[in-house]
Parts: structure tokens; C-alpha cells; sequence
């Protein structure tokens, strides 16, 4: 066996937020990984740096180990494996290719030698491929199986050969081997699902009749779209010193997911085509740094970009980073809100339309007649969940007329108070500005980010009609927030509130009926008199709505009694609780949105989604019961899966395709739609 001698290495926990990256990861992140290691106490207390002459009691550094799930065995022959014989402890660390071996005297690690090993195989084993598959599903689930129809899943076997087992009327049942696994899939629909016979021939005419549908829908679509399909748009430059720069300069390392959506983004504005692309990730999962990098890519060509926020208060954060991040390349950057005086906003208006303004920030002001591009060839929408369907139309619209027989699909989202009072939503039919359509033109390229998109983005994703980018790896560092779904008590508030301030924290409090804010902040007061509290909603002026943001931000303000336009922009590290006094007023996608304002560090952060159970309905019960089962990192594209599940499948285009979606389920309906719009386009 040959040996390497070093003088230092890095030993990671063997646990799944590491083994899921790969030694190669790790090769690739080691200088950001050390320096996440100086200052951040998650990365600190998963991470071992051991150097040459280094003093450490060699039991104690086992125990360590040990405790970081290292398994203790005689002789060390797979990563995540220790041994310690003699003087010598050997250990395979997950990010490493092979083992090393620490030579003790006493106390002193007196070497630390490489043991380089013949090439091993890395077959994934059959059982844990099984063990994959089956967490798929769940016992009690309803799925479909494309040859016999819904069936419910009764659990698994493993005979000779691992199965599902799913039961149909009468008693029926199907053994459906784990290696067929592609033939079923999860049923998602409004109503409970009708279960047939196996072998006879109503799912056959139920498939039938669907798939008529489906041809038909087909065909509508492809038409609304053609224009997308054949717009040639810009094709923008390949990768520079000074993006690759921009790149690095990411103080994280880069999860898997987000080089996989990056690599995307970066093949369609390559492209010819225009990119129209849905970039989906759990708050903080990475979705600005990719919008950053595609930004910069549009300016490094040439190009303008517009980027629209639902809130001034999203806007003016992202104003922050970008300018933050971009200055130094000389990239210009540019607000437009109303809090600017007039004579600023005409300033840069002016300064847009003569092409002296890179990038553009902004809520709908941006939409404003006066806001004119010279060469926009990048619109980003972020938090595109709380835009009606007709607002994203007209900001990304590729005709150069208006036709409001494109719009008859379905209606605009509607939005909560958690938009500024003042940017009303479009009502349906309206025509959009006739300079947006010759602004926009054919060319530009659309990028919309989404921590829970609506179920119809998500559908046409699904459909291969918009393609979509997901980042469901968490940021290493992040811990899951405890959600708690509990009976309103002010009790339960006061130790709440009491345990986040003592640790040195900070509160979210949201009371979304305004007249009741000042009432709470009293009663509040009176249960904690440590705390310091503000306000924060929609009937306040833009001026004082930045400046109670600005003084929690601060920590001159500890609690922040708010409405829900906290849900967007407000990225508060320290943070760490949120109270929520009546969860059931919230939309299931809206609830985990807020969720999303805590947890934005090493620290274990709480929700608590209060309620009144004399009240609760039982669609309220059924979100606050999926709220607590997807509370992990990176469920948010389970919640907008369940969102449409509880609010209907038939709300994705309307009520013509309900019937048929909740006969076959909302699977197999894409999956037919997808093979339907695949075969007409040829």
C-alpha cells in the first residue's frame, strides 16, 4: 500500500448534509469550507482541521469522531469508518478519497500519512435503491398505475423480490415489482379518487376520454406559446474572466443544485430562443446569487435588465446585494420607487432610456409608461407566486399586439395584504401598455424566481411547456425550522418571546388584522417588558414602512408586530421565532413563505402557527396539518404541490379539465399532456 505524507487535513461529519456533496465537492469548496470554519459555529462544529505536531489526546479525538457517526471497527476499509490500534488512528473521512493514518506520540500527532488504496467499486446496492424508491410513497397513499388505474397503496413486501402492494375494489390486489416503480405514480387531485376492479375495462375508457382531452388542450397551448417557440431572440456571451470572478466571489460554497440550475440558466441565454425559465428554491436556498450571476452575464453582453419585486421592501434588498456585489465591476444600478422625488424617478428614466442604466430594481413601477429600455435583453421576476397571471403577461409579453384572447386561460392569483396597498392587482382583460409590448418586443429573455410557485407555473413546468430549475438542497449550515401547530394562548407567547430574547434574538409577531396591531403591541409589552417593539403593514407610508425595517434590522426594535407583508424581503438573519396569532387565515403556500423569514442561520429557529380550534375549518386543519408534515429543508416544492391539491387540480386551466385530472390523477394528465404537445410539434 503506498503512503503520502501530510501536513494537514480537514475531517468532515459523516452526516447527510455532507455525504449527499462528494469528495470532488469538497476538493473544489476547501478554501471557502476553512474560512466558513473561522467564522461560522455550524460549520465550526462539523468540521475537525488536524495538523502536523498538533497537541490533542488521541481517546478524546475518537470520541469526537465518534460522535460525528464515525463507526469504530477493526480494520478500516470503507469511508466513514475509524480505527485506532496502537499508537496509529486510522480514519476514512467522507470527503476524502482515502484513508489517513495519525501516528501518535502520546499526545502529539507526530505524522499524518495518506493511505493511497486501489481503485474500490461504488455500487449503490440494490436495497438502497429499494429503500429510494419506496420513500417515494407512503402507506395510505393513493397512486396510479398506468395499466390498472388508482389503486391504494397498502405498503411493501420483500419476499424474493421486493413489491408495492396496492388495493383496488372488492379486495383486489396488485404486486408491483420495486424495478416497475416508473409505472405508478402519486395521485394528486381535488376529490377523493374512484377505485375500480383490476382487469376490467372502465380505466381503459377513463384513460380514453382523458386522453381526447388532453389532444384537444394540447393543441390550445402550442397556439398561446407558438410565439415563444419561434421568437429568435439574443444569444448572450459565453463565460468570462469577470463573471467566473463573480462566480468565486460567492462566500458559500455551491450546493450541487445550484450548479445544476446554473448551468441551465446559462444554456437558454446562450440559446437563440428567448429563455422563459422558473427558478424554484426554498428561501435561502440560492435563488438571488443565480439571478445575480444572469444579471451580470446580461450586462457583460451588452444588454439591460429589469428586475421586478412584488414589495419596495424585496425591491430595496435586493437593490442592497446587487450593488453590493456588482459595483466594483462598474456595473450601474438603478431604484425606482416612489419613495424617490419625482424629479429622481425622471432622472432615471431619462438615464434607462439613453442605456446609461445597467440594471433596473423596482416593483411596479417599473410597469410605469415613463420607463423605457433602450436594449432590455434580461426581465427577472422575483416571488413570481404573488403576480396575477396577466401582470407577468404584460411584463414578459413577446407580441408586438395586444390580443386578449391569449389571457382567457385563467385569471390573475389573488393577492393578499401582503402586497403594499397601493400596487393594486391588474383586473382581468385589461390591456397592457402598448410600450411594454414594443419595449419588450421578441427578444428579451424571462427568469422568475419562486420559493412556492402556483400550481399552474408548476403545472406547465411539469408539462415541459415552461421549463423549470429546483434547488431542494438546503445551504450547508442550515438547521430545519421546528414548526409547532398549537391552540392560541398568550402564555405560550410570552415564553416564546422570553426564550428568542434571551438567547439574544429577534421576534416576528403577525397579526394581519391591522386595527388589532396596536392592541397586540400593548398586551405584548405587558408580557415581556424586555421587549422593544414596532410596527409594520400596508396602510404605512413607503418612508415608514423602509424605517421600521431599518430599526429591527438595527436590533434597535426586537419584535416586529406585523401583517403579512413581511412574507416577502425581509432577510433578518438574527431572527429566530416567528408567531403567527391565527394561522388559519393563511393560504398553505403563504404560511410557508413566512416561515421562511427565520432559520437563516446556524441556529435553531421556531415557528408557532396559532389557532382557535372552535373555528378552524377543515380546509384551515388540512394546511396546518401539511405545514407541520413538510417542515424540512426544501419542502417548498411539496407545499405547491399540496397547495394545489387542496385548492383543486381543475384550477390549473379550469374547470373543463377538473373532471379528467381527478379521474387519472394530476400525473398521469401532465404526463399525457406532455407525450400530446411532444408529438404535435413534430
Amino acid at each position: 500500500m503506498a503512503k503520502l505524507a501530510l501536513d494537514s487535513i480537514l475531517i468532515v461529519a459523516n452526516i447527510p448534509e455532507f455525504k449527499n456533496q462528494g469528495v470532488l465537492w469538497f476538493k473544489e469548496n476547501e478554501s471557502k469550507i476553512k474560512v466558513l470554519c473561522g467564522k461560522n459555529l455550524w460549520w465550526r462544529n462539523h468540521i475537525r482541521p488536524l495538523e502536523k505536531d498538533l497537541k490533542i489526546n488521541p481517546l478524546a479525538l475518537l470520541r469526537e469522531f465518534a460522535d460525528h457517526s464515525y463507526t469504530k471497527t477493526s480494520r478500516v476499509l470503507t469511508p466513514g469508518e475509524i480505527s485506532f490500534i496502537g499508537s496509529v488512528l486510522t480514519i476514512w473521512p467522507i470527503n476524502l478519497d482515502t484513508p489517513v493514518a495519525l501516528d501518535f506520540n502520546g499526545n502529539l500527532i507526530e505524522s499524518i500519512t495518506s493511505l493511497v488504496k486501489p481503485p474500490r467499486f461504488n455500487i449503490k446496492t440494490e436495497l438502497d435503491l429499494e429503500e429510494n424508491l419506496y420513500t417515494r410513497f407512503k402507506p395510505g397513499d393513493y397512486v396510479v398505475d398506468t395499466d390498472h388505474g388508482i389503486g391504494h397503496l397498502k405498503g411493501a413486501t420483500a419476499n424474493l423480490e421486493n413489491y408495492f402492494e396496492i388495493e383496488y375494489a372488492g379486495g383486489d390486489r396488485l404486486f408491483l415489482p420495486f424495478h416497475q416503480s416508473k409505472k405508478i405514480s402519486l395521485y394528486v387531485g381535488f376529490t377523493r379518487p374512484k377505485v375500480h376492479r383490476l382487469g376490467g375495462s372502465l380505466w381503459h375508457k377513463v384513460k380514453t376520454k382523458a386522453k381526447e382531452d388532453v389532444i384537444k388542450l394540447a393543441k390550445d397551448l402550442l397556439q398561446l406559446y407558438a410565439h415563444r417557440e419561434t421568437a429568435l431572440g439574443f444569444s448572450f456571451i459565453k463565460e468570462t474572466s469577470e463573471l467566473k470572478n463573480l462566480i468565486t466571489d460567492f462566500e458559500f460554497p455551491e450546493t450541487p443544485d445550484q450548479a445544476r440550475s446554473w448551468q441551465e440558466i446559462e444554456q437558454d441565454m446562450e440559446s437563440e430562443k428567448p429563455m422563459d425559465r422558473v427558478l424554484v428554491g426554498d428561501v435561502g436556498f440560492g435563488k438571488t446569487e443565480l439571478a445575480l450571476r444572469a444579471t451580470f452575464k446580461a450586462v457583460l453582453s451588452g444588454k439591460q435588465v429589469a428586475l421586478i419585486a412584488p414589495t419596495t421592501i424585496l425591491a430595496r434588498q435586493h437593490f442592497d446585494v446587487f450593488g453590493a456585489r456588482l459595483e466594483k465591476y462598474g456595473v450601474n444600478i438603478a431604484m425606482l420607487s416612489r419613495l424617490n422625488p419625482k424629479d429622481k424617478n425622471k432622472k432615471l428614466a431619462g438615464e434607462i432610456k439613453s442605456g446609461l442604466t445597467d440594471v433596473t430594481i423596482g416593483t411596479h413601477r417599473l410597469l410605469s409608461k415613463d420607463v423605457e429600455f433602450k436594449d432590455l435583453g434580461l426581465l427577472i421576476i422575483d416571488e413570481e407566486q404573488r403576480f396575477g397571471v396577466l401582470q407577468k403577461e404584460k411584463m414578459k409579453l413577446r407580441q408586438l399586439e395586444w390580443s386578449p384572447s391569449l389571457y382567457k386561460i385563467s385569471g390573475a392569483e389573488p393577492h393578499t395584504e401582503g402586497s403594499l396597498n397601493h400596487e393594486t392587482t391588474l383586473s382581468k382583460g385589461r390591456e397592457p401598455s402598448g410600450a411594454w409590448v414594443k419595449k419588450l418586443k421578441t427578444n428579451v429573455d424571462v427568469l422568475m424566481l419562486s420559493a412556492t410557485p402556483i400550481p399552474r407555473t408548476l403545472y406547465l413546468a411539469m408539462s415541459n411547456l415552461k421549463p423549470i430549475s429546483k434547488i431542494q438542497t438546503p445551504p450547508l449550515g442550515r438547521e430545519a425550522i421546528e414548526t409547532k401547530v398549537e391552540r392560541f394562548s398568550w402564555d405560550t407567547i410570552k415564553k416564546a418571546i422570553e426564550f428568542e430574547l434571551a438567547r439574544g434574538g429577534q421576534v416576528f409577531f403577525l397579526e394581519n388584522r391591522i386595527h388589532k396591531i396596536n392592541s397586540v403591541m400593548e398586551k405584548l409589552k405587558e408580557l415581556v417588558p424586555a421587549s422593544r417593539l414596532t410596527a409594520l403593514h400596508g396602510r404605512m407610508g413607503e418612508k415608514q414602512i423602509i424605517d421600521a425595517v431599518e430599526s429591527f434590522k438595527s436590533g434597535k426594535t426586537n419584535v416586529l408586530v406585523s401583517t403579512t407583508i413581511i412574507e416577502n424581503g425581509i432577510d433578518l438573519p438574527n431572527a429566530n421565532t416567528l408567531i403567527v396569532s391565527d394561522a388559519t387565515k393563511l393560504g398553505l403556500s403563504q404560511a410557508h413563505q413566512l416561515r421562511g423569514r427565520v432559520g437563516r442561520r446556524d441556529i435553531k429557529a421556531v415557528v408557532y402557527f396559532l389557532h382557535n380550534k372552535k373555528t378552524i375549518s377543515s380546509l384551515a386543519e388540512s394546511r396546518l396539518i401539511a405545514l407541520q408534515e413538510f417542515s424540512n429543508l426544501g419542502d417548498g416544492f411539496k407545499i405547491a404541490l399540496r397547495d394545489l391539491e387542496l385548492r383543486g387540480a381543475g384550477n390549473i386551466l379550469g374547470k373543463n379539465q377538473s373532471g379528467h385530472i381527478n379521474q387519472i390523477g394530476l400525473n398521469l394528465y401532465c404526463e399525457m399532456l406532455s407525450q400530446a404537445v411532444e408529438k404535435l410539434k413534430r
